[in-house]
């Protein structure tokens, strides 16, 4: 069985997150499933060519985007703190510290900052997943779209 669409823009990363290299050698793919270390085994023929059918292209599209947006957030949180640069990590903050607000004193202006940074981001983040089609995700300017705060 011939692997279908395997070229796909994406698809073979998704393929790799799943834990298999391919390799093409004139012309014939070959797949290594890296945790057993199978190779070309026809289970995993079938797993691979379920990953390249349930593949949107939108979806990485809206991926790529979101990454390039907590990278543009990352940077803007860095000028108040230099040494942060994960933006989860940071949204993981930002819940913790709502969880307490009510009963901890007023934010700094700086974490306040921090904390109004990365809801945009979140905002922005939703509103990129809302976009229907490829072109909108990938004209989508993660600089001057958002409401970053000032």
């Amino acid at each position: 069985m011939a692997l279908i669409n395997l070229d796909k823009k994406g698809v073979k990363w998704e393929i790799r997150k799943a834990g298999y290299l391919t390799v093409n050698v004139d012309g014939v793919i070959h797949w290594e499933h890296q945790q057993s270390g199978r190779v070309d085994d026809a289970a995993d023929e079938l797993a691979i060519q379920a990953i390249i059918d349930n593949f949107s292209l939108i979806d990485y599209e809206k991926k790529l985007k979101i990454s390039e947006l907590k990278t543009e957030g990352v940077a803007r949180i860095q000028d108040i703190f230099p040494a942060i640069n994960d933006f989860d990590e940071l949204d993981l903050v930002r819940e913790q510290w709502l969880s307490i607000a009510p009963a901890a004193r007023k934010a700094t202006a700086d974490f306040q900052s921090m904390i109004d940074i990365v809801q945009a981001g979140k905002a922005a983040a939703s509103d990129i997943n809302a976009l229907t089609t490829i072109p909108e995700v990938q004209a989508y300017d993660v600089v001057n779209t958002p409401t970053w705060p000032a």
